[in-house]
Formats: C-alpha cells, sequence, structure tokens
C-alpha cells in the first residue's frame, strides 16, 4: 500500500524540522509495510517574493 504525504516546509527551521520528520516517517512506513510518496510544496517568504502569495496554486 502506498500513502500520499504532502510536505510544506516553509522558512526558518521548517525544512530543517521537515528533513527530519521525513526520516522518522519513513522509518515507521518501512517497518509497517508501506510506502510513502512526497509530495513537496513551497512555501514562505521567498515564494511570496516570487509568486505574491504565501501558498501558490502551483
Amino acid at each position: 500500500m502506498s500513502y500520499t504525504v504532502t510536505l510544506i516546509p516553509g522558512d526558518g527551521i521548517g525544512p530543517e524540522v521537515t528533513r527530519a520528520m521525513q526520516r522518522v516517517v519513513e522509518a515507521v512506513a518501512a517497518l509497517s509495510g508501506f510506502e510513502l510518496d512526497w509530495e513537496v510544496h513551497q512555501a514562505g517568504q521567498a515564494v511570496v517574493e516570487r509568486y505574491g502569495t504565501a501558498l501558490p496554486d502551483h
């Protein structure tokens, strides 16, 4: 079985915390016998500067 998980790392320590969480969740998935598909979306100040909104539709 496979699950899709959406990640939105954001700014500050968000990307660092997200990477650590991703490793933990991947380990749990491996032990539990399922797979994860990670869908990563960017958010935060850099995205606001580029797209004019913190959470663009694309």
